[in-house]
């Protein structure tokens, strides 16, 4: 048998039957005949079976056109080149009119028959091509296409079924948690919190922080309590956890990291520390992640901390709410079904003003519970620190931390939110200006005194100096009494123009 366009490697010419004996061009019902000798069947049988070869001289399938065309290519210079290959061209145009690379790389053979430098190679492709294009299909050959194409997308169809299930056999997923209510009441009861009131026990926690104001020693003492079962910040109870806890580092060195959790006294042999900053990350990169899931698996991981999310994200932006999504989900797939971990703790960065996650919104929606880090900007860097959280189950008031320097622990200090130091600090910077104001004039009332701090300049909003006269009075700085018609009168402590309850002018 011998196929059209084969070119022999020492002539350069198209392979030629040796012998004088007649060639003849087979057809589809040749080929039938052929596959019916040897009881085989055809492939495609089961389609329509009209041939599809076109009348002699056409150029559908080849027909003895192409093949006269192949096996006698002209010689160059002799100016038959043109006309020759445009029929050529014509030919595969036709056959190949939705494959433009197959149509290119067939003339590109033929054409090399000739002279593989021929000039106007390209001009005649294009021109044929555009020719082609330009023809409306007819509706039987427009018929064929579309029930190959069909057929196609059947089989890939099928293919990607069948691959699912192949790979579901490889790597088979884990068992839904699935039950009616009755049936989930009745498993064995487990706690609902792992930080009482704080995180839910297989909860996913995000951490929101503006910067600097200290996510990673939060985090730090959060996996200290999740360790030894200590009261979270001093007042929230722990279930501690079996395992071990491991940290995603993405933001600061290893050694750093390790030098903070040493000092608050987390247990060495129990927090794993994977530090990722200056490395491809994991989370996108599969032979990667599947290292790390074999490693974290293999230390008993069962709470998980990644910091933050910015570097952790591998979308294309951490605005938009469908890839942002998308990567929290995968995370818990990360997290829950390959680590086998039960609490997952993201910290993300605030926006300027800290009262919101800086990115897309499914950042707050994800989560079970978000525990907000704050500080008032008025401060700088060194003022305290505030924590609030809500979420499912979970409402924390906004209070003051405390933080000691020697051991890095940190601890709630009931001295209330950002506003109430705002106006305990406003009252101490009132103080001085007040007591000299009331030592200037003894007995003199709130108004007056207001007046006399506006005159020196003193700033100071409506309410903030009476707030400021009580809590004077109540530490004993000064001393109020009702004077006439009901007027609060103000006077140094030391001056006392009433008698002490139960003294007599016999004790004087």
């Amino acid at each position: 048998m011998v196929v059209p366009g084969s070119i022999h490697p020492a002539t350069g010419k198209p392979y030629t039957v040796a012998d004088e004996r007649p060639e003849h061009d087979l057809t589809d019902d040749d080929v039938r005949a052929i596959w019916s000798a040897y009881g085989a069947t055809l492939p495609g049988a089961g389609s329509p079976t009209r041939s599809h070869d076109l009348p002699v001289g056409g150029v559908r399938l080849g027909g003895s056109n192409i093949v006269e065309l192949l096996s006698n290519p002209p010689a160059r210079r002799e100016g038959q080149t043109n006309d020759w290959l445009t029929k050529i061209s014509g030919h595969y145009a036709h056959q190949y009119r939705d494959r433009r690379d197959l149509y290119e790389l067939h003339v590109r053979i033929a054409a090399s028959m000739v002279d593989p430098n021929y000039e106007d190679t390209e001009t005649v492709m294009d021109s044929i091509w555009g020719s082609e294009q330009a023809k409306p299909t007819p509706a039987d050959e427009r018929e064929q296409r579309i029930a190959e194409r069909v057929e196609a997308k059947l089989i890939e169809h099928e293919a990607k079924i069948a691959f699912g299930r192949a790979l579901a056999e490889l790597d088979p997923s884990a068992p839904f948690d699935l039950g009616t209510l009755e049936e989930v009441l009745a498993r064995p009861e487990q706690e609902q919190f792992r930080i009482d009131g704080l995180m839910l026990a297989d909860g996913f926690t995000s951490i929101v922080a503006q910067r600097k104001t200290g996510k990673t020693t939060l985090n730090l003492n959060m996996a200290d309590a999740l360790l030894s079962g200590r009261d979270f910040l001093g007042r929230f109870p722990v279930t501690p956890v079996d395992g071990t806890v491991a940290i995603l580092n993405y933001e600061v060195s290893g050694h750093q990291l390790g030098l903070w959790a040493d000092k608050v006294g987390v247990d060495r042999k129990r927090l794993i520390l994977v530090n990722i900053r200056g490395r491809r990350n994991p989370l996108s990169h599969e032979q990667d992640r599947a290292e790390l899931v074999k490693q974290l698996r293999g230390y008993g991981v069962e709470s998980l901390f990644i910091d933050p999310f910015s570097r952790a994200f591998y979308g294309e932006s951490q605005q938009d709410n469908t890839q942002v999504q998308a990567f929290l989900n995968d995370l818990d797939v990360f997290a829950r079904e390959e680590v086998g971990v039960r609490d997952v703790i993201l910290n993300v960065h605030a926006g300027w003003n800290g009262n919101r996650s800086r990115g897309a919104s499914a950042l707050e929606d994800h989560p079970d519970s978000i525990i907000w880090l704050r500080k008032n900007e008025d401060d700088g860097d060194n003022g305290p620190r505030f924590l609030s959280a809500l979420g499912r189950d979970v409402d924390v008031d906004e209070d003051q931390l405390g933080f000691d320097h020697s051991t890095q622990r940190l601890s709630l200090t009931g001295l209330g939110s950002r506003q109430q130091a705002k106006r305990e600090q406003k009252s101490n910077d009132l103080e001085a200006p007040i007591l000299a104001a009331v030592r200037h004039d003894p007995g003199v009332n709130t108004t007056h005194i207001e007046k006399r701090l506006r005159e020196q300049q003193v700033r100071f909003q409506n309410g903030d100096v009476n707030r400021a006269l009580k809590a004077m009075d109540e530490a004993g700085t000064i001393r109020r009494e009702k004077g006439q018609y009901g007027a609060i009168r103000n006077y140094p402590a030391a001056d006392s123009l009433t008698m002490p309850k139960g003294a007599s002018g016999d004790d004087f």
